[in-house]
C-alpha cells in the first residue's frame, strides 16, 4: 500500500525514474510483486540505455560535451548493474542476463571512451 501511494504521487511520466527508484524496485520484489518490479526494471533500463546511446552518439562529434558525460555514463552502467544484481537475487535470471549484456556492452564503451 505504501509503495502504491509513493508511485501514485510520483509516476514516471511526471518524475522520471532515476537511481532513487532502485530501492523501490527492490521493495516490490521483496513483497513478491514481481510483475510491477520487473516492469519498473525494464522501463528504467530502457531509459538508461537511451541515455547511453545518446552519449555514444556524441563521441567524436563534440569531444568537450562528450567528456562531460563521464560521470553520467558510469552512473547509468552502475544502475544497470545494481538492477542486474537485484534481479538475480530474486530469481529473475532472464532479466538479469539481459541487463548483464547491457552492462558488458556499455562497460566496454566506457573503457574505450574514458580511459
Amino acid at each position: 500500500e505504501v509503495l502504491e501511494e509513493c508511485m501514485g504521487k510520483m509516476p514516471d511520466d511526471i518524475v522520471p525514474y532515476n537511481a532513487g527508484i532502485i530501492p523501490v524496485i527492490q521493495a516490490y520484489f521483496s513483497i513478491d510483486d514481481i510483475e510491477t518490479a520487473t516492469a519498473m526494471v525494464t522501463k528504467y533500463a530502457d531509459n538508461l540505455e537511451s541515455e547511453l546511446i545518446y552519449y555514444r552518439s556524441i563521441a567524436g562529434v563534440n569531444d568537450y560535451r562528450f567528456m562531460k558525460t563521464n560521470y553520467d555514463f558510469l552512473q547509468n552502467i552502475r544502475d544497470l548493474n545494481s538492477m542486474r544484481s537485484i534481479c538475480m537475487g530474486y530469481g529473475e535470471v532472464e532479466l538479469a542476463r539481459q541487463l548483464d549484456e547491457k552492462v558488458t556492452l556499455y562497460a566496454q564503451d566506457y573503457d574505450r571512451f574514458f580511459r
